[in-house]
Formats: C-alpha cells, structure tokens, sequence
C-alpha cells in the first residue's frame, strides 16, 4: 500500500466519524472507542508496513497519524463542549473550553446587544487595571498630577547639580609649586 493511501484512509474515517458525531449518531463514550481504535490500528498498520520496509532495506516512516487530523478528532471529542452557545457557560462548568469564537470575543470583546452601545463580553484589556477585589490599581488623575510636579522639582533640580558638575570638571589653570619651597617647610 502507498503512503498516500495510509493518508487517505485515515482522512475517510475521521470525517466519517465527524459527519456521525455532527448528526447526533455517536455518543461520547462510543466515539471516544472509535476514535482510540481508529489511531491504534493505523499505528500497528503503519509498525507493520515499517517492519516491511526494514526488511526491504528501505528507510521507515513515521508511525503518527497526520497532526490536523489529530487536531479534527480532539475537537470532535469536545464537539459538545465546543457546540455549547449558553451564557453561562463559564460559570457553570468548573474547566470550561472555550470554541474559537468565544475566545476572541473573551480577548477582544463581544458583539453589541440590540437595545443600545453595551459590549456583553468586555475585552480583557479593560480588566488589566482591576484587581480581584474589584480595585482600579491604574494610575489616576492625582497621582499623575503629582509625578508631574515632582518631576519639575527633580528636573531643576538636576540641572542645578549639572552646573555645579561641570563647575568642577572644567579645565583649571595649573598650579606651580617649586620644589625647594617644598623642601625648605619640612625642614
């Protein structure tokens, strides 16, 4: 059997596993059996044609399904989870799993509701200022106004100390000390 085939093959039965679970035909439980024999025979299908190839001399290939299938039967195991449009949802449930669509409008805000401007999903980007217990630990207002006066302080300030600095560092005259004068004080 070609490569391709172990591809397509894998490809038909997870879409049909999909198409089922879509139609309320496969309960968790049984797709959860379905899709754990489904990965289980493709990988003994696929040690087997590996054992084939070694002993042709060829190179084996790799023994896991294709990473996007895998991702199509994780999220149709979830599929309730995913389906499930309730308000209170994240409330409700203890580990809720968010659908993509839930968690964009977590991240960046929810849609607008038909009686007026409120967003029923507030983006987290509001949030990042409050605290558990509901306190808005952003700057405000005072304490802005009151680093801006500190700054002025702190800036003239510096430039004060700046002068004084450059006061000190600039090029001085030499002084000259003749040396029997040194000599003659000790003595």
């Amino acid at each position: 059997m070609a490569l391709s085939d172990y591809k397509t093959e894998f490809e038909v039965a997870v879409n049909d596993i999909i198409e089922r679970t879509k139609a309320g035909k496969l309960s968790l439980p049984a797709r959860t059996i379905k899709i754990t024999a489904l990965c289980e025979n493709y990988e003994r299908d696929r040690m087997a044609e590996n054992e084939r190839r070694a002993a042709q001399g060829m190179r084996p290939i790799g023994v896991k399904p294709d990473g996007l299938q895998l991702q199509r039967l994780a999220s149709c195991l979830l599929h309730e989870t995913l389906t499930d449009k309730s308000v209170n949802k994240m409330q409700r449930e203890e580990y809720p799993i968010m659908s993509d669509t839930q968690y964009h409008r977590r991240i960046f805000g929810g849609k607008r509701t038909k009686y007026g401007d409120k967003l029923r999903e507030v983006p987290l980007t509001s949030a990042v200022r409050y605290g558990n217990d509901g306190r808005d630990y952003g700057k405000q207002d005072a304490i802005d106004a009151e680093m801006a006066k500190f700054d002025k302080s702190a800036l003239s300030r510096n430039k004060e100390r700046q002068r004084e600095y450059r006061q000190f560092t600039k090029r001085q005259p030499v002084k000259k000390y003749p040396l029997a004068e040194l000599q003659g004080a000790d003595a």
